[in-house]
């Protein structure tokens, strides 16, 4: 009687570990659990879906996930675009690898730490959203679709670089978590700001020739030691190129030859420690 009992007992617990495992496997098919793309908020900070998913390491999603963004077409990189302020962008997540199922986790983060800018979900059939208070976008009803379409409202006043921190799974598609790869990565997005505030910690600023040709010389004082950057980007906020990157930098004087840059009007960007400027500069 005692050894029938036992077994009763242990074939009871034996089905509600596998009820409760099938009910939380499902619910992250449903939908992801908050904290785990990789965010310095997460307990522990830095989690992510690989506490779960296993089968291979942690790899770099940056070379295999497409996240594009765009007013009303996803035709910039996110990773180095420039966002207007108080404006809504459509953002595209590309999974770019292969798998029977697939899952993605977004946020983004001010240097702070703190929300930047509010995401709305435009297809509710196969993305989902999580404040706690951090927000989360991701898939719902994982599947073998491998992109999501969502938008994204850039925050009404200049705080600065903003962080995505973002992670997606490509499963096999068996209804457990092993033999599943993680893929995790950050894009940053930086305010464009047209030379009517001017945040940046420097003085003395002066571009010639502007109009120009071929050799452009830009020369500035900077109000800090900080590390300065002067970056160059299409009037449209893609970024063409770094012209330069100084580790410590007070008193800048340097000439940029823009010869071989296609005719048009183009944003100097100088970034001294975490504060930007922004001058339009005129190529004939």
């Amino acid at each position: 009687m005692k050894l029938k009992t036992k077994f009763i007992v242990v074939a009871f617990a034996a089905v509600l570990f596998l009820v409760l495992n099938t009910e939380r496997i499902s619910s992250k098919i449903a939908q992801p659990p908050a904290g785990n793309n990789g965010n310095p908020t997460s307990t522990p900070a830095g989690q992510t879906c690989a506490q779960c998913h296993s089968g291979s390491a942690l790899l770099n999603a940056e070379t295999k996930a497409e996240i594009k963004i765009g007013e009303t077409a996803t035709d910039s990189a996110l990773d180095n675009f420039n966002y207007e302020l108080n404006k809504t962008y459509q953002i595209s997540f590309k999974a770019n690898t292969l798998g029977k199922r697939f899952g993605f986790q977004l946020s983004a983060l001010s240097s702070t730490n703190q929300n930047a800018g509010t995401f709305v979900l435009t297809n509710t059939t196969n993305t989902s959203k999580l404040s706690i208070p951090i927000t989360y976008v991701g898939h719902k009803n994982a599947s073998a679709t491998n992109t999501w379409l969502f938008n994204w409202q850039s925050p009404i006043t200049d705080i600065g670089d903003i962080t995505f921190y973002y992670t997606f799974v490509a499963a096999d598609s068996n209804d457990d978590s092993t033999n599943d790869t993680v893929y995790l990565g950050t894009a940053t997005a930086r305010p464009l700001i047209t030379g009517i505030k001017d945040a940046a910690a420097i003085s003395n600023l002066a571009i010639y020739p502007n109009p120009v040709k071929g050799d452009m010389n830009v020369s500035f004082t900077a109000t800090s030691n900080q590390a300065v950057e002067l970056n160059l980007y299409s009037i449209d906020g893609k970024l063409i190129k770094q012209l330069s990157a100084e580790k410590i930098a007070t008193n800048f004087n340097s000439t940029f030859n823009l010869a071989d840059f296609t005719c048009g009007i183009y944003l100097l960007q100088i970034k001294s420690g975490n504060k930007l400027s922004h001058r339009k500069i005129v190529v004939e």
